[in-house]
């Protein structure tokens, strides 16, 4: 541990020359050092199967209750208008019983639920898509329903208005004040500024909104989702 490997995050209404001058007490005590310290992005590497058992209590019966997931990267950190593009994608995919896809699935008898997740607190953001509550050999025909449903959503276009309802309750979030705000600037910052990126990519975003709704006219989301 050494301060040249830290960040300082100030936030509220302060006195900037006493709080720095302070910092700068106990920094004054160290030597800088380089550190030589860089997070790396790995090498996205073939897709592969892992099958992972979890333990369930004695009296419960095993059936309904594997999951099926599907993950794959999307993108780097730096790509903001395209993870914001996908978290939209992941509520138009799955955020209601109503959707297509869900429909196929729960309809189908293939699972009791299907979420589309993102994770975009690392270095390289991916998509998470599970089915929960299936059974082994149901796996086959669970992504059988998958690749068509999605291929005919690619082929038809998505629903417009789910995607423009989604970015607006998107950007509702962003403008709405939340709380601890310090702390929320705080963690959006670390998305980008511990890989050497622009420390406010994560907090500065109102413009990508409208960037985002003129993309979806335009075939955007297809193409991401194909």
């Amino acid at each position: 541990y050494h301060p040249s490997n830290a960040y300082f995050f100030l936030d509220g209404e302060i006195d900037l020359d006493t709080v720095l001058g302070r910092i700068n007490e106990v920094l004054q005590e160290y030597d800088a050092r380089e550190m030589g310290i860089e997070i790396t992005k790995q090498k996205i590497l073939p897709g592969e199967q892992k099958t992972i058992s979890y333990e369930i209590s004695p009296d419960e019966e095993p059936e309904e209750r594997t999951m099926i997931t599907l993950g794959n990267i999307i993108a780097g950190y730096e790509d903001i208008e395209k993870i914001m593009a996908w978290s939209v994608l992941s509520g138009v995919l799955a955020g209601n019983n109503g959707t297509k896809l869900k429909k196929a699935i729960i309809d189908g008898g293939l699972g009791q639920d299907v979420e589309v997740v993102l994770m975009d607190e690392g270095i390289q953001p991916y998509v998470v898509l599970n089915v929960r509550n299936t059974d082994p050999e149901k796996k086959d025909e669970v992504l059988s329903v998958l690749h068509r449903v999605l291929r005919e959503l690619c082929e038809e276009g998505l629903d417009q208005e789910e995607i423009k309802s989604q970015i607006n309750a998107m950007e509702f979030r962003y403008h709405e004040p939340k709380e601890p705000s310090g702390v929320i600037y705080a963690d959006s910052i670390m998305h980008s500024w511990l890989y050497g990126g622009d420390p406010i990519q994560y907090i500065s975003i109102g413009e990508i909104f409208d960037k985002l709704r003129e993309d979806a006219s335009q075939g955007y989301f297809e193409e991401l989702l194909r």
